[in-house]
């Protein structure tokens, strides 16, 4: 069952006098339950559908968790994203200076082999470095030959 674009949210769809992302979805025959899922989860699946970037889904019995969840790298709740929020892939040229920047505590402390910057630069254009990236941000790198 292939899965359809759904269309750019509006944030002025009641000024603009259109239906709601979420009634558009539901005329559409999509519901937005899901049997033997928590209604936590497919409301936030479904609101990721109808245009919300991002959905957290924290404990409300843990103090201070919104803070936590939204300010913190690793959160304490769940998130569904809308687009690709945490991934690897293969390292592009202009990934190297990133690269370098966790490279260079670890051939300092002898972990790895330190390396020019013309022969990073090599390394990473031959494509032999994939990099992991968390919401557009490189947080980790391998090389592999």
């Amino acid at each position: 069952q292939s899965q359809s674009q759904s269309a750019p949210f509006d944030p002025n769809w009641i000024e603009n006098g259109s239906s709601s992302p979420w009634q558009r979805l539901t005329e559409r025959g999509l519901q937005w339950r899901v049997a033997g899922c928590p209604q936590e989860v497919c409301a936030a699946v479904f609101s990721c559908k109808a245009g919300v970037r991002r959905a957290h889904l924290i404990d409300y019995t843990v103090s201070g968790a919104l803070l936590v969840e939204l300010y913190t790298f690793d959160g304490i709740g769940a998130m569904v994203s809308r687009d690709q929020y945490e991934g690897t892939r293969p390292a592009k040229p202009g990934d190297w200076i990133h690269i370098k920047r966790i490279l260079e505590p670890l051939a300092k402390s002898g972990v790895v082999v330190a390396m020019s910057d013309d022969a990073l630069i090599a390394e990473v254009s031959s494509g032999n470095f994939s990099v992991m990236e968390r919401d557009g941000k490189i947080i980790g790198c391998a090389a592999l030959r």
